[in-house]
């Protein structure tokens, strides 16, 4: 998932910039790969539609999964400070959100820096004020599953 994109909204898609390292077929093909073992899982037929087979299983989609493991990755970077290379690059200002980690080229831009950033800063400040790992985990959880659609248009 770190190496993943997510698709959604305007802010996200970054359709201005080449996004090579894993593309929206990467991610449809995953998904169907997902969908047959929520199928198994559960014993529904593979006419079951997506949403309902991730309701089923309390799961997250893959393109859900992508921004649920960057922004919990973030998260342990900035509670631990390590690895202090990253952790330096990530500053937070004064509203809580981590300033944009700037590279000139678009190939960096689909690097986990600059996705963590971005995706951790779209967190209300409520969560991102959060302290406890279990209680960020939750909420973040809840929020992507309301905020980043299960399947990507």
């Amino acid at each position: 998932p770190l190496f993943g994109n997510i698709w959604c909204q305007q802010t996200l898609n970054d359709i201005d910039i080449r996004q090579n390292s894993f593309t929206k077929s990467n991610l449809r093909a995953l998904q169907t790969l997902q969908n047959k073992v929520l199928c198994l899982l559960t014993g529904c037929g593979y006419d079951t539609p997506v949403l309902q087979l991730l309701d089923k299983t309390n799961m997250l989609s893959v393109n859900q999964l992508v921004a649920f493991t960057i922004i919990m990755t973030v998260f342990k970077i900035k509670s631990s400070g390590e690895p202090k290379y990253i952790d330096k690059r990530m500053t937070v200002n004064p509203r809580g959100r981590i300033n944009n980690v700037q590279f000139t080229l678009s190939r960096a831009r689909e690097g986990f820096m600059y996705k963590g950033a971005k995706y951790y800063s779209l967190l209300p400040a409520d969560i991102r004020q959060e302290a406890k790992i279990s209680r960020f985990k939750k909420k973040v959880q809840k929020w992507v599953k309301e905020n980043i659609p299960a399947i990507p248009t």
